[in-house]
């Protein structure tokens, strides 16, 4: 499920790399066909938006959007636990479920990065990667208005990841932490929705050592495990 991937490269630090490789990745997402209309005409936009920028204001913009802003940040578990010591466990549990199905975590981002998970959930056939980017979900959405309100055109990318997400069980767990967290609850409320019932993006039961298999795109140079910028 290309798109998948082709979307998180969006979310990746801006570089010159990205802007040659937008029309690659705007074909892509056109050919696999799985976003409406009204998504497509915002991506649309949101591209355009890209190319008629300086690489020097984007990356500018980049930074204060998701790096200096804590609640654009682009890591997953930033927003369930925030600083908090059930972060450290969660990200261990990722990184075994990497791991386990074949996964080679090579980049210096944290394993929640949001755009190494997309291409993580990418590789899976097209129902498999719509579960694992619905265990996202509801941080996609919570994304997708907050960058809504700020009239940020990222939150186009943010949508068409929703749609793309399929909501389960394992979402449900997910809301519910992440419903505690804006509520302010992130004391008593969270250690105990914690202990009760362990939050992870793993699903009970699932089947381990799954294959999957390698991918090869037009912009998989990009898609692919990125160095940290500087900062």
């Amino acid at each position: 499920m290309l798109s998948i991937k082709a979307l998180g490269a969006l979310l990746h630090y801006p570089q010159e790399e990205l802007i040659e490789a937008l029309v690659d990745i705007q074909q892509l997402v056109e050919a696999e066909s799985l976003l409406h209309p009204e998504q497509v005409s915002a991506l649309d936009r949101f591209f355009a938006g890209m190319r008629k920028q300086a690489l020097l204001d984007l990356q500018e913009h980049y930074v204060q959007l998701f790096d200096t802003t804590p609640q654009h940040a682009l890591y997953l578990f930033q927003h369930l636990y925030g600083d908090s010591p059930q972060r450290g466990p969660a990200l261990a549990d990722l990184i075994g479920m990497y791991r386990d199905h074949g996964y080679q975590l090579t980049a210096r981002e944290l394993p929640d990065y949001l755009p190494l998970y997309c291409e993580f959930a990418a590789q899976f056939p097209q129902a498999e990667a719509r579960v694992l980017l619905g265990r996202a979900l509801p941080v996609l959405e919570l994304m997708a208005q907050r960058l809504e309100e700020a009239g940020s055109a990222y939150a186009a990318v943010f949508s068409a990841l929703c749609s793309l997400a399929e909501r389960s069980e394992d979402t449900a767990a997910i809301e519910q932490l992440l419903s505690a967290r804006i509520r302010g609850g992130r004391d008593q409320t969270m250690d105990e929705a914690w202990k009760e019932q362990p939050v992870s993006f793993t699903a009970a039961g699932e089947q381990r050592n799954h294959p999957t298999g390698t991918v090869n795109i037009p912009v998989a140079e990009l898609t692919g495990n990125q160095p940290v910028r500087n900062r």
